[in-house]
């Protein structure tokens, strides 16, 4: 925004909103009295203040809980409290720090919608975060950092294609068959793991991009009785970071 660090700080701190890890509110004050709050620090004009407050805890899902105090709200409406305090006064640049920590797997999910919606509302977002799965879903552009290192940077599926390029193959035989059906099959697979009547295959991104021939194959087997249910699954960020921080998790 041309602004330096050095000499306007002010002006800066006026266009960045920061949602912290861990959420920093008043007990005795209402959801809206936060917001007013951080609304007159950021200089909204007085006569806009009451429609900002109201536009924000729309924003975030808790216009129904504007005149609630903080220590009534639940571990979710209190993350989604952070976050609109970060929001008031349309911010250029947020940061949020764990934004999700601590909640249960229904309320991260509404929250990342509600995410979803800030990001493809125009600013732009700094997220720090160990989920990787949030990761995946929530940025355009993903650093993996390790002992103060970067380690990589680059959008989702470049990584992936990147660090993980080939696919997982699970299967579960059915009795009186094993692993040999499938290495048979595709030659060119590497058994991963296997337990009992089931096993895991790396597949070679060569034969991954014959996609419809793996589909038709493995259906063939479980047609003539060999196998009795199947998947094929791409690796994740959650594989892309352990692939790319292995090292010093072994040195460590």
């Amino acid at each position: 925004c041309g602004l330096d660090i050095r000499t306007s700080m002010q002006e800066i701190h006026k266009i960045i909103g920061i949602c912290p890890q861990f959420s920093i509110l008043w007990d005795t004050l209402t959801c809206a009295e936060h917001l007013l709050f951080f609304a007159r620090l950021k200089g909204v004009p007085a006569g806009q203040q009451e429609r900002y407050v109201k536009r924000t805890l729309d924003q975030v899902g808790l216009g129904l809980a504007a005149d609630r105090l903080a220590k009534n709200l639940s571990g979710g409406m209190k993350r989604r409290l952070s976050i609109a305090m970060a929001l008031v006064g349309d911010p250029l640049f947020l940061v949020m720090d764990e934004p999700t920590t601590g909640l249960d797997p229904e309320t991260r999910e509404e929250l990342w919608r509600t995410l979803l919606q800030i990001r493809n509302s125009g600013p732009a977002i700094l997220l720090a975060t160990h989920a990787m799965d949030e990761a995946e879903l929530l940025c355009t552009r993903v650093s993996i950092l390790s002992r103060g290192t970067l380690k990589c940077v680059g959008d989702p599926h470049a990584l992936r294609e990147r660090f993980c390029p080939s696919y997982t193959l699970n299967v579960n035989f059915v009795q009186g068959f094993n692993k040999d059906v499938v290495l048979q099959l595709f030659p060119g697979c590497e058994v991963v793991s296997e337990f009992e009547s089931s096993a895991s295959f790396k597949v070679q991104p060569a034969e991954a991009r014959r996609m419809s021939t793996i589909f038709k194959t493995m259906e063939v087997t479980i047609e003539s009785g060999k196998v009795a249910d199947w998947g094929l699954v791409r690796a994740g960020l959650e594989g892309v970071f352990l692939d790319v921080v292995q090292d010093e998790i072994i040195s460590h």
